[in-house]
C-alpha cells in the first residue's frame, strides 16, 4: 500500500493493530519518528503526513478539516484492514483525531478500539482575533507565548514565513470547524494535557466529555502544550496499556 498521506516505516510492521497519529499545527508525520521503535510489533504506527510540508511542502494545503478527513479515510480504510486501531492527535491534531473518529463510525462502521486527544479542545479558537489573520509579528508572538515558535526560524526568513503560512492554513482548519460538527462518537476517549500549558489546560480539555457514549479517561503529564515531544515512552506505553485493559 502506497499512500503520500501515510509515512510508513522503511519495515511494516506485521501486527493485529494499528494507531493513526495526526500532528499538530505547523507539524508533519516526522512529529511520530521513533514511536514504533517504541510500540514495538503489538501495534503499527501510521503517522499522517498532512500536504504542505516536510516530502509534501511544494503541495497545495487543505482547506477544510472534512478535507483532510474524508484523504485520511481513504489512505487509512485500506491499511486498517479488519484490524483494531487507535486514533491520536496532539492539539489540531486533536481535532481532526475526533471528526476522524465520528466520519469512520457514521460512514464506515469502523469504531476505534481508543481515540487519543491530547492537548486539544472542541473549542479550540477562542479568541476574538483570528490567528489565520495575524500579520507575521502578531503570529510569531502568539506562537512564542506558548512555545510555539523554533526561535532558529528567525534568522532564516525564507523558512520562517513559509512556516507561518503553514501555521495560519493550519488554524484556518480549526476555526472553520463548526459547533454542528459536534456529534457524540461510541469510541472511548482519553484525554492528555500538560501541566504547563498555558493553551489548554486541564480544565480545557473537559469540553470532551459528553461527546462521547463511551468512557472518558484522563492523564496529566509534566510540560508545556507540546509535552508530547519530551513523553514518547510514557505516552506510547499508555496507549498500549489502554488498548490492552479493553481487551480484557
Amino acid at each position: 500500500m502506497n499512500s503520500k498521506w501515510i509515512r510508513f516505516g522503511k519495515n511494516r510492521i506485521d501486527s493485529e493493530k494499528c494507531m493513526i497519529c495526526i500532528p499538530f499545527a505547523g507539524s508533519g508525520a516526522s512529529l511520530f519518528a521513533g514511536w514504533q521503535r517504541v510500540m514495538g510489533n503489538e501495534i503499527e504506527v501510521l503517522p499522517i503526513q498532512l500536504p504542505g510540508r516536510e516530502e509534501r511542502i511544494a503541495e497545495k494545503p487543505v482547506t477544510s478539516i472534512d478535507d483532510v478527513v474524508n484523504s485520511i479515510i481513504q489512505a487509512v480504510v485500506p491499511v486498517i484492514n479488519g484490524r483494531k486501531f487507535v486514533v491520536f492527535g496532539h492539539s489540531m491534531g486533536g481535532l481532526i483525531a475526533y471528526a476522524l473518529t465520528a466520519k469512520l463510525e457514521k460512514e464506515y462502521d469502523l469504531s476505534p478500539e481508543l481515540c487519543v486527544i491530547s492537548a486539544s479542545s472542541i473549542n479550540i479558537c477562542t479568541k476574538k482575533q483570528k490567528v489565520s489573520e495575524m500579520n507575521d509579528d502578531e503570529l510569531i508572538q502568539e506562537l512564542s507565548s506558548y512555545g510555539g515558535m523554533d526561535e532558529q526560524l528567525l534568522s532564516l526568513p525564507d523558512y520562517l514565513k513559509m512556516y507561518l503560512n503553514i501555521i495560519r492554513n493550519d488554524y484556518k482548519l480549526i476555526e472553520d470547524f463548526g459547533a454542528s460538527e459536534k456529534v457524540k462518537v461510541h469510541s472511548p476517549l482519553r484525554l492528555y494535557s500538560g501541566t504547563e500549558d498555558n493553551l489548554f489546560d486541564k480544565e480545557d480539555m473537559k469540553s470532551w466529555y459528553g461527546l462521547t457514549s463511551s468512557v472518558v479517561t484522563e492523564r496529566v503529564f509534566e510540560g508545556d502544550h507540546f509535552f508530547i515531544k519530551k513523553h514518547v515512552e510514557d505516552i506510547c506505553k499508555d496507549v498500549l496499556e489502554n488498548i490492552r485493559n479493553g481487551d480484557n
